[in-house]
């Protein structure tokens, strides 16, 4: 990992007195502000003479530092929000100039290809495109992929601090308007302007996109991450449907990425450094079905090691310990026939939203959008408008300590409400769920349901009992075996979640406890529990169940 004291030109290059800027510092440029408490932006950079002098001044204030040993520097600087200012920095009597430079709310927004899908490819783009000529204060900046660049060397290389020149001469920042946003980031941009529109108003934003399609976790971590959930850096990472891609060889031209660590040293490494409000990430599809399939346990650890192998790189290179905002979409319904089912041989959605969400639990600063109702018959959902909603949310929640509570119905617990009682088809039990923020709570389909079933949300068919669909179960018996999980109508009762199950026709079922439930854990749910938000409830796989919500008058 980088520190301040390592950060040369490239890694193992020798030092030149060439002044190399951080990869934004470019006319048009947004960097952070202390609005709303953040954090004085970092600007940063390599190639000075060791111990030499460096000079920043921005809107006629002048900052210093030394260069260090290795010819790198950072400079603290805070400001308000505004611009655009005018900006020099120098260094060994080189001075690199700016005509326009901003202080705003900056974002890096990462992942895979949702994260990439562009603002074009959404339901009603073309209304979307048009506003943004409303929002010039929004900034863009793109990073290329690594596809078709690199050559097969990068595979096992080390974090980087600049971008290759091949790079460097695309990276510009551009106006957000109908002429730009078309091929940039949706879930980014939608997400921003929710902020913006709910809090931030025309304070500059700086949008940076560095994300890649049909890439794992994997690729996107630090060394040190990948060696905490023992994850090696020197073989290509496996693909379980095919073996490695092209076996990872020096032929694989567009998979050059494909080791673990590259993604990270490559596309995120330079900016590091960048002062930021907060992180958005969008990704899963590659660890659930794409090839890199994960469990739970293992895509959990990377997810958590990724976010905390970035925050402690930034965390080394600015010389602060700020755990930075991240917040993440969880895993969307996707990539399904017209039967519900999915199409490659590794479908386990379930595990890997049970991941994400244990992540949102256990590290502090994060916040999570859930989308399993924005679900499509393909991997790229169009549904992207309502994610934006929520991400922004989440954003407000942990980055701005602001807006309203952006979640949907919260779990508090769960409990036998009914015994299994003996009815003219078996034994019947039922389990409350108890629930909080849980004002106008309604049954709504998901998007596209009705290419399952015509009334998929209605009650009315097998979908609101039938695990397919991917909504409520429970399980009994001591031991969870793997073949004891019944499929459970639902109900909405008192503000909570009733679900109901014929748990068994033998004359013992009465004495079998009910041990757990799980809630729209299956692949593509039909039907989604909503509140005034309009946010569903998180998904739920392994959910403890208390033997009675009320004890009996007598035992």
């Amino acid at each position: 990992m980088r520190t301040l004291s390592a950060l040369t030109l490239i890694a193992g290059s020798s030092v030149v007195s060439a002044l190399q800027p951080m990869p934004t510092w470019s006319n048009g440029a947004v960097l952070q502000s202390t609005d709303d408490g953040g954090e004085a932006a970092s600007v940063y950079g390599h190639g000075c003479t060791p111990s030499t002098t460096v000079t920043v001044v921005i809107d006629g204030k002048t900052q210093t530092t030394k260069a260090n040993p290795t010819g790198s520097f950072i400079i603290k600087v805070p400001h308000s929000s505004g611009g655009p200012f005018k900006a020099q920095l120098s260094c060994d009597g080189t001075t690199n100039s700016l005509n326009e430079l901003y202080f705003g709310d900056v974002f890096i927004c990462s992942g895979q290809s949702n994260m990439v899908y562009p603002l074009q490819g959404v339901d009603n783009s073309t209304i979307l495109i048009k506003e943004s000529d409303n929002y010039g204060y929004m900034r863009l900046f793109q990073v290329p992929t690594l596809t078709g660049i690199f050559p097969e060397p990068v595979k096992r290389s080390k974090p980087v601090d600049t971008f290759p020149d091949v790079i460097q001469q695309q990276l510009q920042w551009k106006t957000v308007n109908s002429t730009n946003i078309p091929d940039f980031s949706a879930v980014c941009y939608l997400s921003a302007l929710q902020v913006s529109k709910s809090r931030t108003g025309t304070r500059p934003i700086g949008l940076i996109q560095s994300a890649m399609g049909g890439t794992p976790v994997e690729g996107w971590c630090t060394t040190e991450g990948l060696e905490r959930c023992s994850v090696g850096t020197d073989q290509p990472i496996p693909q379980q449907s095919g073996g490695l891609i092209n076996n990872g060889s020096a032929a694989s031209g567009d998979f050059t990425w494909n080791f673990p660590g590259t993604l990270y040293n490559q596309m995120m490494s330079p900016l590091v450094g960048t002062t930021v409000r907060s992180f958005m990430w969008y990704q899963g599809e590659a660890n659930m079905n794409e090839g890199y399939h994960l469990t739970r346990l293992n895509y959990g650890c990377l997810f958590r090691s990724m976010i905390e192998g970035w925050r402690s790189a930034w965390g080394q290179v600015t010389g602060t310990n700020v755990d930075i905002p991240f917040n993440f979409v969880q895993l969307h319904s996707c990539d399904r026939d017209n039967n519900g089912q999915c199409f490659s041989d590794f479908c386990n959605y379930g595990d890997i939203r049970m991941a994400e969400d244990d992540v949102r639990r256990f590290l502090k600063n994060t916040g999570m959008a859930v989308s399993y109702d924005q679900g499509h018959s393909g991997i790229h959902s169009p549904h992207k408008a309502p994610l934006g909603v929520r991400l922004g949310g989440q954003i407000l929640k942990s980055a701005y300590a602001a807006g309203n509570n952006p979640d949907g119905p919260l779990v508090q617990s769960a409990c036998v409400s009914q015994l299994p009682t003996k009815t003219a088809n078996g034994y019947v039990a039922e389990v409350t769920i108890k629930l909080s923020n849980n004002d106008n709570l309604r049954l709504q389909p998901t998007e596209e349901c009705e290419q399952l079933s015509p009334d998929c949300c209605t009650g009315k068919a097998a979908g609101l009992n039938g695990v397919a669909l991917g909504l409520g179960q429970m399980a009994t018996g001591v031991v969870w075996t793997g073949d004891n999980w019944f499929d459970s109508a639902i109900r909405i009762e008192d503000g909570n979640l009733i679900l109901s199950a014929n748990v068994g026709t033998d004359s013992k079922t009465p004495t079998v406890p009910i041990w757990e439930v799980r809630y729209a854990h299956g692949a593509f749910p039909s039907c989604a529990l909503v509140n005034n938000n309009s946010v569903p409830i998180r998904p739920f796989g392994r959910l403890a169940v208390s033997p009675l919500c009320q004890l009996p008058d007598e035992l």
